[in-house]
């Protein structure tokens, strides 16, 4: 969701949302979004042309905020004060990916101190820990490992000993 006024990243993580949600190898939806434009018509109308591999809805302006709050089990928002609220009383978790410098700032603190939500730098700092924290090449070496056992049980490589 993004604000009325043509307010956050709506777009780059529609679609990023878009590709995520899609499980290649089952070749079938992880689940559906709802993508509320506010009043970007252009927005709606490049976000309704997409192709998309999940079910998705695109909506421009609503006033029945409470409604679509209800069908969701998570919103992506920025961080304005009445999205936050209402998203509190219906105990949705937040996902904060923008906020306006100054007025609204001090909300994403808010939101991921009290554990209900995250800020896109929190989600970009869990990223690069997972990266830091990553082994990659140990499979490979896993597979040498592997691959040496079974050479030294045909007899193909010298056994080591232990001799105590």
């Amino acid at each position: 969701m993004g604000g009325g006024e043509r307010m956050g990243p709506i777009e780059a993580t529609t679609r990023a949302l878009g590709e995520a949600l899609y499980d290649e190898n089952l070749r079938k939806p992880l689940c559906q979004v709802l993508v509320i434009c506010g009043r970007n018509k252009k927005l709606v109308s490049r976000l309704s042309s997409l192709d998309w591999k999940i079910r998705a809805q695109v909506k421009g302006f609503i006033t029945k905020m409470e409604e679509c709050m209800g069908a969701c089990n998570c919103i992506i928002t920025k961080a304005g004060p009445g999205s936050i609220a209402e998203a509190m009383i219906r105990g949705l978790p937040i996902i904060l990916n923008d906020y306006i410098a100054g007025q609204e700032a001090g909300n994403v603190p808010y939101v991921v101190e009290n554990g209900f939500g995250s800020g896109s730098r929190e989600l970009e700092i869990m990223s690069e820990n997972a990266l830091r924290l990553a082994r990659p090449d140990d499979v490979f070496k896993i597979v040498h490992d592997l691959h040496k056992l079974v050479q030294e049980r045909n007899g193909l490589l010298p056994q080591l000993s232990c001799t105590a």
